[in-house]
Order: structure tokens, then sequence, then C-alpha cells
């Protein structure tokens, strides 16, 4: 999922300059310029408060959200001294079981089946974790493409799932489970491809490598994968991120250097053209990766810096790249670092530190 607010004007987003005020050269003097510049720092800051903003629900601490759907209900994954999947609904968050070893949560669709990794009974002395959903409170394993692990990283509304495998010969590989059957979803050249998203259509974006140096984000549709990085051009990399239910997809894609060296620059694909979106500068190398796309391609995702380790959650709205945080009522007392996903709403689901200093969940709804 993925969004901005649709309806906000970009103005909102951009700081606003109150209009010059008519003045005469006569009336320079050190004064009238302090005055000038703190009647328009007040008319600056009264637009901000007044223009809609987005509202802080604070989630909790403790665990790390990963998605969420209509229904409010979001999933993730304990960060305390056991790791577990969670499940937060109705203002409760209720620990999904570890099943001998430990569980992650990585998406949850509309019918409240969640998509993780799980270490059952038959993989609990070597640890190793496989692909698993999550329905009537109980965990059903999907197995691998023949090697030891597996995990989820999607799943629509008809059930299918998506993730990556390891195969028989340990390369780690792509897959699409339905029906029954976990599909390799196989590479651009090389032996290795990552899934990171799926929709409803059963496309899939990710990753993958050319050779041993290489990788370049795929689309995978109509059963082949598309290799994205020609069509964003420049760079040597790129990373397939996010797709909608339209098959828009969002992406990472880097400007020349070691893989997944910063800068990096955010891309859209939207009917068969692919934009660069550029990047939030934090002062250093920044590297700049979407998380999620919804229907009105509005992208979420984080921008951090290699240098300053400088970190905030940002938004495509359409038409620019914003640093959530300027879209929070000054003073809130919160920091937004990551925006992990959006909906057709524009709720936003994200990790900021809070007034107290400590990581929690959060989920962002837009109001006026």
């Amino acid at each position: 999922m993925s969004k901005r607010p649709g309806s906000m004007p970009v103005g909102v987003y951009a700081q606003r300059h109150p209009a010059p005020l008519p003045w005469h050269r006569s009336h320079w003097n050190p004064m009238n310029v302090r005055h000038l510049l703190a009647a328009a720092a007040l008319m600056a800051t009264a637009a901000v408060q007044a223009a809609p903003h987005y509202q802080v629900i604070d989630l909790g601490t403790g665990w790390a959200p990963a998605g969420f759907n209509q229904a409010g209900q979001v999933v993730g994954t304990s960060t305390g001294r056991r790791t577990e999947a969670v499940l937060y609904a109705n203002g409760r968050l209720q620990g999904l079981g570890t099943w001998w070893g430990y569980t992650t949560g990585a998406a949850v669709n509309q019918g409240g089946i969640v998509a993780g990794s799980a270490v059952q009974e038959q993989q609990a002395e070597n640890g190793n974790a496989h692909a698993a959903v999550l329905r009537d409170d109980e965990w059903v394993d999907l197995g691998t493409l023949g090697g030891d692990v597996s995990l989820a990283v999607a799943i629509n509304q008809s059930g299918q799932v998506a993730g990556t495998s390891t195969n028989w010969n340990g390369e780690w590989r792509a897959f699409l489970y339905k029906q029954g059957v976990m599909k390799d979803l196989g590479s651009l050249g090389g032996g290795y491809s990552d899934a990171r998203s799926m929709n409803d259509k059963g496309q899939v974006v990710g990753l993958s490598f050319l050779d041993s140096t290489y990788y370049h984000g795929f689309l995978y549709t109509n059963g082949k994968m598309v290799d994205l990085t020609p069509e964003v051009g420049g760079g040597v990399d790129s990373q397939g991120m996010a797709i909608n239910g339209l098959g828009d997809v969002a992406g990472s894609v880097g400007e020349g250097g070691p893989l997944g060296a910063a800068p990096r620059n955010m891309f859209i694909r939207h009917a068969g053209t692919t934009t660069v979106l550029g990047r939030i500068d934090l002062g250093g190398d920044t590297r700049c990766w979407p998380h999620a796309i919804n229907n009105a391609r509005h992208i979420v995702g984080t921008c951090d810096d290699t240098i300053s380790y400088a970190q905030v959650a940002v938004l495509w709205n359409g038409q620019a790249l914003i640093d959530i945080n300027r879209l929070l009522r000054q003073g809130s007392g919160w920091t937004v670092t990551d925006a992990v996903a959006i909906d057709q709403s524009d709720r936003v689901l994200a990790v900021a530190t809070g007034p107290d200093q400590q990581v929690h969940a959060v989920m962002l709804r837009l109001v006026d």
C-alpha cells in the first residue's frame, strides 16, 4: 500500500512564504527589517499550523510493524527477548506464537491471514525458518524450493504468497506460492533473486543478480521477469521495492559505486514509463528506499545517510518528495524515521521516536 494526502495542495508541503510587503527605500532600517522578518515568520508558522497534518496514533513499543489491512489490523514482529509475530487490533497487541523457536510477521491481507516465517517442530533442531501463513490460529508451513530456508514477504487477497527461498543448490530465489505450489521465479541471469512485494494480480517485484557483480530490480508479470534498470537509466543497480494494485512499481536506483551504495534515488514506473524521483539530501551520502505505494501512486519509505547517520520517513505525494516530519503538528515531540506501509485512505504505518525517546510503532492519520 502507499500514499500521501491526495487532496492536500502542493503548497502545504513546500514552506509557504508571504507575499512581499510594499516598502520604500526611505523605510529601510534594521528595526524595519526585524519587524518584516518577524512578521514573515509568524505568517509562515500560522500557515503551517493551519494546514492539514498527520495525527500520530501510538501503537506501543517493543515491536516492529510490517504491514496492515483496511480493517486496521497491523502485523509485525516483537523486538523483545523472544522473536514472535504479533498482531495489533482493537487497541491490543497479541502474540501469535513462537512454535518451538520463533515466528515473524511480514504481511496481513484483508481476510486477516498473516504471512511471515516460522520455525516449526521439524526445524527446531537447526533453527531454519520456513515461509508460513497463520490461518485460524494455526501456522501452516509453505515449505521451500528444495533448500533449508524460506521467508514470506507478502500475501494478497487470493492467499497467494511471495517471498524468497533457498533451492537445492543453496541459491536464494524469489518465489510465488499459489494453490499449494511454490514456484521459482528465476533470475535475470545470476544465481540470486529476492522478492520484496506483490499485488492482487500476482505481480511480484524485487531484485536479482545479473552475474556475480551487479543486481537489477525486476517486475515479474505474465510469467516473465522484466529487468527494470534499463528503464530507469543511469546507475549500475536498482531494486524493485513495492507495487500497487494497478501494477505501478516503486524502487530505488543507485548512481554508481558498490552495490547498494549512496547516493540512491527513488523511482516510479507507471504505464511502462519510469521516472526518477530523486532523494532528500541529509547532508552526506543519502540513500532513499520506498517501502509501499498505493493506487494513487503515493509512496512512503525512508531516506538515510551513510555519513551523518540521519534517517527520516518520506512521502512522495505525486509532486514532491517530502520529509513526513514536516507534516506533523509543530512541537508534537515525535520524530518519524521510517514509513513502512500506506493504504488507500492515506493512512501511514511508521516507526517513530516518541517524546519519551523510545521507539514506537505508530499510525499516521491525516486530519485538518
